[in-house]
């Protein structure tokens, strides 16, 4: 009884894994899925069965390749009060601080069918405001008609064209097989595959807020091997290193800077080390060790960079450059 209990939170949060998996990921392999689930095939059978006692049922096409949900439960959103689903509105907003998953973007539809269900008309178009202009398009820079596009054709494996504006590029239109719809640190980004040309062919990222027109195409694409998103964002710390091997980080943070490093979950791969003067030795193993020294240039000189030696270089001379403008 004690186990169970212990394993309950654990299996609870691999079932949400699992589900969410399968809602974005679902050209993985039976073998992949298993390994990001970090189970055996026996375990997942049981964990299968517990989400179809739940009312969600899925099967794996073979002649497809792909996992299909063929049952999902819907629940009534009955007793939220205005501020409530303001509330539900405004933590969206938080939730891509730090947020880097599709799960988080799986909010925004949940709360528009929260905000079709409300009664009363002003209070309903008052709702879809704050969640379409305020949030969406000026709090992320998303027009709400791209993002919706973008469900779409995520959900029914649609090819889409789009005109992207890269900062000083010029608008660029071109195809692009979108896969997966994720927030990361303030700003929406969808990751797919590039089918042409052969110079930029390959899998992306886009920011929604630099897709200026978007159409959906009638037809679909092909899953490109075997894609996980997990693998690929893995290493990254913020946006940049999907194709890179991680490197091994360390930064040094002083006995003041200490406890509010070690209260935040800064990267999946961190461990830390307590030093005798209070202080802390943080390690990360990240594909783009640069980003990571960015996030932590807030703490000025509570903060050193230990390794690798060849960005401890760059950040010194990073930082007299910095000296040399505020002399």
């Amino acid at each position: 009884m004690t186990t169970n209990k212990v394993n309950a939170p654990k299996r609870a949060l691999r079932l949400m894994q699992l589900m969410t998996i399968l809602k974005v990921q679902p050209g993985i392999t039976p073998s992949n899925l298993y390994d990001q689930l970090g189970i055996k095939k026996s375990q997942f059978s049981k964990d299968k069965q517990s989400l179809e006692d739940m009312g969600f049922t899925f099967r794996y096409d073979r002649s497809q390749k792909r996992y299909e949900i063929t049952k999902e439960p819907f629940f009534p959103s009955a007793g939220l009060s205005f501020l409530e689903l303001f509330s539900l509105i405004s933590a969206i907003k938080q939730m891509s601080v730090k947020g880097d998953h599709a799960l988080s973007a799986f909010s925004i539809e949940a709360i528009r069918k929260m905000i079709a269900a409300t009664q009363d008309e002003r209070t309903r178009e008052l709702l879809r405001y704050e969640l379409e202009d305020t949030t969406l398009k000026k709090g992320f820079g998303c027009h709400p008609d791209v993002l919706n596009c973008l469900f779409s054709a995520t959900k029914e494996r649609k090819r889409v064209k789009v005109l992207y504006k890269a900062p000083n590029d010029e608008p660029r239109e071109f195809l692009f097989d979108p896969y997966v719809v994720f927030f990361r640190k303030r700003a929406l980004y969808v990751d797919g595959y590039r089918p042409d040309p052969i110079e930029y062919k390959g899998f992306k990222t886009l920011r929604l807020n630099r897709i200026e027109s978007i159409t959906q195409l009638p037809y679909g694409f092909p899953q490109q091997g075997n894609y996980n998103f997990h693998e690929r964002w893995e290493h990254v710390y913020y946006l940049f290193g999907t194709n890179t091997p991680p490197t091994t980080t360390r930064f040094r943070f002083s006995a003041k800077a200490t406890p509010y490093i070690k209260e935040i979950q800064w990267h999946n791969s961190q461990s830390i080390q307590n030093e005798r003067d209070g202080g802390c030795i943080l390690t990360l193993h990240v594909a783009e060790p640069k980003e990571a020294v960015r996030e932590f240039m807030e703490w000025g000189a509570e903060m050193e960079v230990l390794e690798p030696e060849e960005l401890r270089m760059w950040y010194h001379e990073e930082l007299q450059k910095m000296l040399a403008l505020h002399t």
